[in-house]
């Protein structure tokens, strides 16, 4: 990355501007917001009453916009019980459950083990007292006194019904079916908002075939926005749109907002954000092999490529059903308790203005106490990676790399998508890295990586960005910290169209944590179970898979690596572990510090098993790849070198094998791994590696 081929001005980003210790300061006393410092402790708002006045109108519009998300946030209590349900009228049901007032977190388990450790995720960050599974069917019990998880149903996600969905988001808001005397539409909606005063700050456009409807309608009903029903061009995620294709979608925003009664052509007004809750291309053709981002052209007045002045800021919110309420909950009610910030860049110009040490001297200005930093000289693939090697705990994530979307260079050094940590909370991610949300639903690659990780807010870049189109790291903090949605506060203020893409929520906002009470979910019927219920009969029955997966969604990953260590010391109950058991157990023991546990948990996994084990394998090996002894450990990196970066994997583990075996066995090592990789690309692959290992601490 260097210049872009558009500069702009200094005055343009308020929180450099105003000087970034000082300006966030400022931002923050002038919002009202300094008498409850916004950290990890408490937030703005923890247990007080959110200030009556406006910000002052000499405010920046993205802190305008922050104090009036703010509000919102501070009007509710937020229950400490985390709901789980699994087929779509649950789903809306319990969302529609919510009031201005009260409200809690509903995350759908459709079965996977994405889902789950997505919600496990969730349930560390969030720390409730109660996780529930509810639903308005009772499920059958299949072991005696140990209720079953409710049975997950896709059908019910794959369309959203209009009429639902505006039911749903209007009990979110006290407004039923009849209380006026009327049908219910969006008008009635709309005017039911202008008489309790609240002025929507943006729109969510679904489309209804579309499972990321599941994102649209929480935010919709978390932060009172209508609903904007579309019919987009076709099209997945991974691929891109003509020009006209996105302005077919930007003026069908357009209309709808211009229809809606509220004032939304230009920034500081009321409709401020576009939330795209669906999967469609994340990138614009420009031509000439390059791209924009689809969320920097909605949200900005004009047609085609020459659409400039912005009047909203636009995120994405893309994945399955399931996928799309994570990340919405986590915006709705997670904030970051910490900030991990690894700079990879050399402490010289340019690249320094990006610095790492100076974003966490901000971070901590501004109040947040627990900031972990990797900066120069320590920046290196090797420092990455023995970093990598437990789980990063933090909610705010600021990465300074170089590369492509398969790989991220360092100072010095490289490293791949699978090196990318586990998270052991949701995290939003600032990434300075000229491609990483090049195809951002490809998991071997790097954006899909990080959302795998868990990541649910992510400002990155579709295509070569030029270094200066991002905001500065520093200042990135600054202006996240301050109050500012991370829609605004990752986007530079001014200039054209460009390649920054944020997927998620844009209107999340990093302070400010509402009140917490044990109040349960007022869900009127079905059947609500505490997660842990019947957890001693499924261990009685030695039914582990259950009772594990059931410990991990409770966050107690400590009692999980227990177990996992009990049985596996008992030959005569081992067995009863199963593959799946083991699949379940290998996150969690990893995430406890029990990383010797791994191999054993992986030679009791089938093949798939192993597959979906390789990351948590290899990120905590390489701290034990220095001085190797452990032979079974060897061997299981062997067997599982991942398709997707097989040169770095053969690489790092040929160096391993000749320190444990001696040079002469590398041979024998790539005669095998050509038995299992036959392709001639793979073949090649290996070729690299043998002719180039890779020595520890490279």
């Amino acid at each position: 990355m260097s210049s872009a081929p558009w500069v702009l001005s200094e005055r343009a980003s308020w929180a450099r501007g105003l000087g970034l210790a000082a300006g966030v300061a400022l931002c923050l006393s002038a919002a009202g917001l300094l008498g409850a410092a916004p950290s990890a402790a408490g937030g703005a708002w923890a247990g007080q009453t959110p200030p009556a006045a406006s910000a002052p109108a000499s405010l920046p519009a993205p802190l305008v916009l922050g104090e009036r998300l703010l509000r919102i946030q501070g009007a509710a209590t937020v229950s400490d019980t985390v709901v789980i349900v699994g087929d779509a009228p649950s789903y809306l049901a319990a969302i529609g459950a919510w009031t201005p007032a009260r409200r809690f977190p509903v995350l759908i388990d459709d079965g996977s083990d994405a889902a789950r450790e997505d919600i496990a995720r969730f349930v560390r960050g969030f720390a409730p007292r109660r996780v529930v599974r509810w639903s308005e069917t009772p499920a059958a019990e299949e072991v005696e006194g140990a209720p079953s998880a409710p049975v997950f149903d896709p059908a019910s996600f794959a369309r959203l019904d209009a009429g639902a969905a505006l039911r749903t988001v209007a009990g979110a808001w006290e407004l039923a079916a009849g209380d006026t005397g009327e049908p219910l539409t969006d008008d009635a909606l709309r005017a039911h908002w202008k008489k309790r005063g609240h002025r929507p700050p943006g729109v969510v456009a679904v489309a209804t075939g579309d499972r990321a409807w599941t994102a649209g309608v929480a935010l919709a009903a978390g932060w009172g926005q209508p609903l904007v029903f579309v019919t987009p061009a076709g099209g997945m995620v991974d691929h891109s749109w003509s020009p006209q294709q996105a302005d077919a979608l930007a003026q069908a925003v357009e209309r709808a907002c211009e229809t809606s009664g509220w004032t939304w052509r230009g920034l500081g007004d009321e409709i401020e954000a576009v939330t795209l809750a669906m999967n469609v291309p994340s990138r614009i053709d420009k031509g000439g092999n390059e791209f924009l981002a689809l969320t920097d052209r909605v949200g900005r007045l004009g047609s085609g490529l020459e659409a400039r002045e912005r009047w909203a800021w636009c995120g994405q919110v893309f994945g399955n059903a399931a996928r799309g309420a994570y990340m919405a909950m986590c915006s709705l009610f997670l904030k970051p308790q910490g900030a991990w910030i690894f700079d990879g860049y050399p402490d010289v110009a340019p690249w320094n203005g990006y610095g790492g040490e100076k974003a966490a001297q901000v971070a901590k200005q501004v109040g947040m106490e627990t900031v972990e930093t990797v900066s120069p000289p320590r920046g290196s693939a090797h420092e990455w990676r023995l970093r990598a090697a437990r789980p990063v705990n933090a909610g705010l994530l600021m990465v300074n790399t170089k590369g492509n979307a398969d790989f991220f260079d360092l100072e010095p050094g490289q490293c791949v998508p699978g090196d990318v940590p586990m998270l052991n909370v949701p995290g939003a991610l600032h990434m300075v890295h000229s491609w990483s949300l090049l195809f951002p639903g490809k998991r071997e690659l790097l954006g899909g990586r990080w959302l795998e990780r868990g990541v649910y807010a992510y400002c990155g870049s579709v295509h070569e960005p030029y270094l200066n189109a991002f905001t500065p790291t520093p200042a990135a903090v600054g202006r996240v910290l301050s109050g500012a949605p991370v829609g605004a506060a990752w986007r530079l203020d001014q200039g054209p169209m460009w390649k920054i893409t944020i997927i998620g929520d844009p209107l999340h906002v990093a302070i400010g944590r509402p009140a917490r009470d044990s109040h349960e979910p007022p869900l009127a019927g079905g059947a609500s179970t505490p997660v842990e219920a019947g957890l001693r009969e499924l261990l009685t029955a030695g039914e582990f898979e259950r009772a594990l997966g059931a410990m991990v969604l409770q966050g107690r990953d400590a009692d999980v690596a227990r177990l996992a260590a009990a049985l596996l010391d008992d030959p005569a109950r081992a067995a009863s572990l199963g593959s799946r058991g083991a699949l379940v157990a290998a996150p969690a023991v990893f995430r406890a510090g029990r990383g010797e546990l791994i191999v054993p948990l992986m030679a009791r996994m089938n093949p798939p098993e192993q597959a979906a084990a390789r990351d948590v394998l290899w990120l905590w090996a390489y701290p034990h790849l220095r001085e190797p002894t452990d032979v079974a450990l060897l061997d299981m990196l062997r067997q599982n070198v991942r398709p997707e970066q097989i040169e770095r994997d053969a690489r790092t583990l040929a160096a391993a094998w000749s320190a444990r075996f001696g040079p002469g066995a590398v041979a024998g090592l790539f005669e095998q791994l050509r038995e299992a990789f036959p392709g001639a690309e793979q073949r090649g692959a290996l070729e690299k590696a043998r002719a180039r290992p890779e020595p520890w601490g490279r």
